[in-house]
């Protein structure tokens, strides 16, 4: 009797463990979002909400136009998501909470990498949710890929400084997002100066110096900012 006692203990024992394991292994199936603030205002923020549950306003996440990631003033923040079921997205600006910028149900896949991209202006903000498909490299090289995301409209070319006659990247409308585009990232080169041009005319928009180089991995370049106004017109990395 003691016998068939241990052994129905040991049983429940066991399937409790494997609840249990299955249940932390459900928590880590979780998708990377990163969320992009490009709104060219100083005076505003977003705010987010991807609980599924009302909160107040005041106590949500909060991303402005230079918040930093840690590494770079880029308006950017990583966030983790679960992939267990469908999720939804809110997220208003603080100038008006009622009226959502994006409000979206998403189901996102285990271990995918997204971006959520959000310029224009906070009373009429444009939205691009992308998936990201991160290149791998054996070779001494780093990825390099530029969002378009100046609300002025302008279609742009990328070429690397000295190189105005052969752009790497010709037509960039507002809103597209490249290719990671890969360069030679041996240790004799120390960096890129990159040079965003007006498609139409050739003219000089912003420029970005290309340092601490992510040898075997990608960076995004964001395109932000007004061509005439404030803030104006600058390129700002996202280590992917």
């Amino acid at each position: 009797m003691k016998y068939h006692k241990n052994i129905l203990i040991l049983f429940v024992l066991i399937m409790n463990l494997s609840c249990n394991k299955e249940n932390i292994d459900m928590d880590g199936y979780t998708a990377t979002l990163s969320v992009v603030n490009a709104i060219p205002d100083y005076n505003g923020s977003l705010k987010m909400n991807f609980t599924g549950k009302t909160i107040h306003w005041s106590d949500a996440a909060e991303l402005n136009y230079q918040s930093s990631d840690g590494l770079f003033s880029n308006g950017a923040l990583n966030f983790g998501i679960s992939t267990r079921k469908d999720v939804p997205l809110v997220i208003v600006s603080s100038k008006d909470t009622l009226k959502p910028i994006f409000d979206r149900i998403t189901d996102f896949k285990r271990g995918e990498i997204y971006s959520l991209f959000i310029t224009g202006k906070y009373g009429s903000a444009v939205t691009i949710l992308n998936r990201d498909v991160i290149p791998v490299y054996t070779d001494s090289l780093t990825g390099v890929r530029f969002v378009n995301l100046s609300p002025d409209n302008i279609a742009v070319t990328v070429n690397v400084a000295g190189n105005v006659d052969a752009p790497f990247i010709r037509d960039l409308p507002y809103k597209d997002i490249s290719t990671f585009i890969p360069f030679p990232a041996n240790r004799s080169v120390s960096n890129y100066l990159f040079e965003v041009r007006k498609a139409t005319t050739g003219k000089l928009l912003c420029s970005y110096r290309y340092t601490n180089i992510a040898r075997y991995k990608n960076v995004t370049l964001v395109i932000r900012g007004l061509e005439q106004g404030f803030p104006g017109m600058e390129m700002v990395r996202i280590n992917n």
